[in-house]
């Protein structure tokens, strides 16, 4: 399928699904004469055959550390949070720094909670971006910056809040590749926003 979908473009042949129909039609319905196309794979029927049983397992492939390296630095030069996307970088970051990474899920929830604000911690942003005071950390570093505006307000409203001690509250973002100089840019408008060299 894959190796269809590389080649030109075609209409209703552009996505694993419209393929998915396109095979159905050539191969399940032998006399289909409607108006969309047909797909004559030759490994559909054996495909069809385990293609519920099948079930792809997403693997974290590592080309660099210098993220991990670089917030893990932040996170022992300084007390806060760092934020992250991806539970695997956030595992990462926090063993590479010595710290506790807050992931999804109860436990989790209930023990970001509980810190002090003595020592830096490495959050999910999809975890805990939302609804929680974590007013006892004033700096933040935004690893994975978020795109969306709304989710901004949140992330930042978790330690610019009331009952915040310090007089500032800290926030740096990593702008690392294009994608997220775009992204920042579009949701901040910020206009010197440039990704390192």
């Amino acid at each position: 399928m894959w190796e269809e979908l590389k080649g030109e473009r075609q209409e209703h042949l552009d996505s694993p699904g419209l393929l998915t129909k396109a095979a159905i039609r050539a191969h399940v319905v032998p006399l289909y004469e409607g108006d969309k196309p047909v797909w004559q794979a030759a490994t559909w029927l054996d495909w069809a055959a385990i293609h519920d049983a099948v079930q792809p397992g997403p693997q974290a492939v590592w080309v660099s550390d210098f993220l991990v390296q670089d917030a893990a630095e932040w996170a022992r030069a300084q007390v806060g949070i760092v934020w992250v996307e991806f539970p695997e970088l956030g595992e990462r970051i926090a063993r590479t720094a010595g710290v506790p990474f807050y992931g999804g899920g109860r436990v989790a929830s209930e023990a970001i909670l509980q810190e002090s604000g003595r020592r830096s911690i490495v959050a999910s942003i999809k975890a805990h971006a939302t609804g929680k005071n974590l007013q006892q950390f004033c700096r933040n570093l935004v690893v994975t910056p978020p795109s969306d505006g709304a989710l901004w307000e949140q992330l930042l409203a978790r330690t610019h809040r009331p009952g915040q001690q310090a007089a500032c509250v800290a926030v740096e973002v990593c702008i690392h590749t294009e994608d997220y100089a775009g992204g920042f840019h579009h949701r901040t408008g910020a206009s010197a926003i440039h990704p390192a060299d």
